[in-house]
């Protein structure tokens, strides 16, 4: 026996089981009978489990392509890569959109913040001018003893 024929009788037939468990499992899980005798069910089914359905039918194909060699065509490649650059600019956009938000996010809080420290350095200037008028106020009450006695001593001049 030649050991190449032994090989391609192997992925042959691991190709083929691949094929039937891709299209056993898509059968149940869309509903429809499989070789199996399986009744369909009668539930509707979801998104959820049509995406998850084509998202193992892609895999069961990708297997089976993988082990029996076949190799995806131009159109299917050139389908890949328009599907891919319309993902990658959906997802693009998204993460520009969060980018964006987070620097408005980020100059609100600096504005704030800035505010916020305009407010605190007017209310320091604010005590400190309330601070000074009081300190005029007093030197302005206090009254030297000896000015007193010269003006009372003054009007009594006038008087005689």
């Amino acid at each position: 026996m030649d050991d190449d024929s032994i090989a391609g009788e192997v992925i042959s037939t691991i190709g083929s089981e691949l094929s039937k468990l891709g299209k056993s499992v898509t059968s149940q899980i869309t509903g429809s009978s499989s070789d199996l005798g399986q009744s369909k069910k009668s539930t509707p089914l979801s998104k959820a489990d049509f995406s998850l359905f084509g998202e193992l039918k892609k895999f069961g194909q990708s297997a089976q392509g993988q082990v029996s060699g076949h190799l995806p065509t131009d159109s299917e490649i050139a389908q890949m890569v328009k599907k891919d650059d319309e993902f990658s600019e959906q997802e693009g956009a998204a993460v520009r959109a969060k980018i964006a938000r987070i620097y408005q996010e980020h100059e609100a809080r600096r504005k704030k913040e800035k505010q916020l420290a305009e407010q605190q350095q007017a209310q320091i200037e604010q005590t400190k001018k309330e601070k000074q008028e009081v300190i005029q106020v007093k030197r302005s009450q206090e009254v030297n003893p000896m000015v007193e006695r010269a003006k009372a001593e003054i009007k009594n001049y006038g008087a005689e």
